[in-house]
Order: C-alpha cells, then sequence, then structure tokens
C-alpha cells in the first residue's frame, strides 16, 4: 500500500506520540520477542524471511500486520524496516486511517 501525503503526516504524528510514550518497537527482533504490540507495520522492502517473522508472530498474538511501500516516509529512525505500536487507541487510529486510505482510493 502506498499512502498519500496527507496520510503520511497523520500517520508520523500517531507514530510520534507512541514513540514519545514508550509504545513503539522498532525492528521485526524486538517485535517477535515483545508480542505485545497491537498493529506491526513493516516496510514492503523488507526480507521475505522478516516478513515471515512478522507474519507468524502476528498470526501466535491476533495482531494486526500491514505493510506499507512508503515506509521510510512515517518512521521516526532512518534504517528502520519494521515497527510495531503498543498502545490500543494510538493503533485503532492508525487502523482507521489506512482504512480511510484505501477507501479514498
Amino acid at each position: 500500500m502506498t499512502l498519500s501525503q496527507s496520510s503520511v503526516q497523520k500517520i508520523r504524528t500517531y507514530i510520534g506520540f507512541a514513540f514519545k510514550a514508550g509504545k513503539c518497537v522498532l525492528g521485526v527482533d524486538n517485535i517477535v520477542k515483545i508480542k505485545k504490540p497491537m498493529l506491526i507495520l513493516y516496510s514492503t522492502s523488507l526480507s521475505q524471511n522478516s516478513i515471515k517473522k512478522v507474519q507468524e508472530s502476528a498470526a501466535q498474538n491476533s495482531q494486526k500486520f500491514i505493510g506499507i511501500q512508503n515506509f521510510n516516509e512515517i518512521t521516526p529512525r532512518e534504517g528502520c524496516k519494521a515497527l510495531g505500536v503498543k498502545d490500543k487507541n494510538l493503533a485503532s487510529a492508525i487502523i482507521e486511517q489506512l482504512n480511510n486510505e484505501n477507501t479514498t482510493k
């Protein structure tokens, strides 16, 4: 999924809130290890092995995971390819924004 600029700005803001509140997990290994994210976002350029790890973790823990093409525009850290949002309300807000993005296209 490729996001519009307005969606990128909103999602970046939500992720910034999660990051500052300590409710954001960066990296595939941390996401798999912590098992608490409500939402997992990952770059579509992530390796197949890493995508498989994320998908397995999400399936085991009933987490939603979404691949984003322009992922580097929404992450707070350069070089990060996956992140997990642990806060339920922020995860819901991001999912709602992504759903709005899908319905407007």
